[in-house]
């Protein structure tokens, strides 16, 4: 063997030693470097307003905040209800959730040819679904910029969104139960109810109530019949389609708010209520009052796989957080 490199080998083994042990054991200088250096770098991110960094892609604060509001929403909620505290927290996890989807979309990508084609129609499908969310054009088109999105990347992650079930499918495994007896079950009191609704997103609420109480004038006056205000007026671009009509909901599919003033009146009633989201210009259809019921056994055994499914993506959405950890650098709480 060369003597040379015997020597150059043995110096680089002692330099390697050096900074291992100096990073590791003692903090040396080599280390104090390496920490100013990610420091800086750390500082950098959050500067640009960057909340953690997956495979060397940024998660923006921006996303995060409207994942949290988006998780208000639907419980009827907005920021103006909750305190720091809570705030942080719902950062926390939205900023998790987003984390691992990211994980999620690298590890879909990687078994790609492995899943089952995407048709462009389930794709064009998702996409509907989505835009349906949005009462119209630009609150759609303020979402998608809140998020760093741009209007044709709907298609592509609606596409992604598909493959990540097809996956998940995959890795999941479900255990049919053996045998099980019908039992009884308490449904609770529903109603049938329509309404017209105008969004407060972006707007005063208060300017909002009386756009809405000056809309309801024909109805009021007999000029214009429910469906075609809810026609001509709803943001609800679902209930619009069915003259305002949400069909039978329960209690807990609705906002608090909501729900707490829809399940005080009696058929035919009607009101003006606020909720999270908005007014809505609320009536009663019919009332069904809480009974007992037996409940199949195909519906145990639905209710049993459905628990199973979401179990076993709990558990595997945790363990590939821990094994893909090492990509993951945080940004947001950094000290």
């Amino acid at each position: 063997m060369n003597r040379g490199f015997t020597f150059r080998f043995i110096i680089y083994g002692i330099v390697a030693a050096y900074v291992t042990l100096d990073v590791k054991v003692f903090h040396g200088p080599v280390h104090t470097w390496v920490a100013e250096k990610r420091g800086a770098d750390i500082g950098d991110l959050r500067a640009a307003g960057v909340a953690a960094m997956v495979y060397g892609q940024p998660i923006v604060e921006s996303q995060v905040r409207y994942r949290i509001e988006e998780h208000l929403y639907v419980r009827g909620r907005s920021m103006q209800d909750v305190s720091a505290e809570e705030e942080t927290k719902l950062f926390e996890v939205c900023l998790e959730e987003l984390i691992l989807e990211h994980l999620l979309r690298v590890k879909v990508h990687h078994n790609e040819r492995k899943l089952p084609k995407i048709t462009p129609e389930h794709s064009q499908t998702l996409v509907q679904q989505d835009k349906a969310q949005f009462s119209d054009e630009r609150e759609l088109s303020d979402a998608l910029s809140r998020q760093g999105y741009i209007k044709g990347e709907m298609a592509s992650r609606a596409h992604a969104h598909a493959q990540q079930g097809s996956y998940l499918d995959r890795q999941i495994t479900i255990k049919a139960p053996a045998s099980l007896e019908g039992v009884i079950e308490v449904v609770p009191e529903i109603r049938r109810i329509r309404h017209v609704f105008l969004s407060t997103h972006g707007q005063d609420p208060a300017l909002v109530e009386g756009e809405l109480q000056h809309k309801l004038a024909p109805l009021r006056t007999g000029w214009m019949s429910f469906e075609e205000l809810s026609s001509q007026v709803s943001q609800d671009s679902k209930a619009k389609k069915s003259n305002g009509e949400l069909g039978w909901v329960s209690s807990t599919r609705l906002p608090s708010g909501l729900a707490k003033a829809l399940f005080t009146m009696g058929v035919g009633e009607s009101r003006v209520v606020q909720s999270g989201i908005g007014w809505h210009f609320i009536e009663v259809l019919e009332i069904r009052a809480a009974r007992y019921e037996d409940r199949s056994l195909d519906l145990l055994k639905a209710d049993i796989e459905n628990y199973q499914r979401i179990e076993g993506l709990r558990v595997y959405l945790r363990h590939l957080r821990t094994r893909e950890d090492k990509v993951v650098v945080m940004v947001w709480g950094e000290e």
